[in-house]
């Protein structure tokens, strides 16, 4: 079982209130989440810079490519996505 960074969890009734309406709807929380809206000192910008440039379109790879890599890294994971 993965362990969670205590770090990354809600702080303030605000944010706390947000996540349980997330995870009340959908059933849970997704990490990449967690680590985007943590209130950190860490420098996040590196990984947001990933995500970005993973999430737009590809010249070299089509939707269906990277819906299957998507798919096969989540299943490598133990994510259910």
């Amino acid at each position: 079982m993965a362990t969670r960074l205590s770090i990354l969890e809600p702080r303030t009734l605000k944010d706390r209130a947000k996540y349980q309406a997330f995870k009340s709807a959908f059933g849970f929380f997704p990490d990449v989440l967690r680590t985007i809206f943590a209130n950190t000192e860490l420098d996040l910008s590196c990984y947001f810079a990933v995500i970005a440039a993973f999430l737009r379109p590809s010249p070299t790879w089509t939707r269906g490519e990277v819906e299957l890599f998507a798919s096969f890294l989540s299943s490598q994971n133990g994510c259910n996505f």
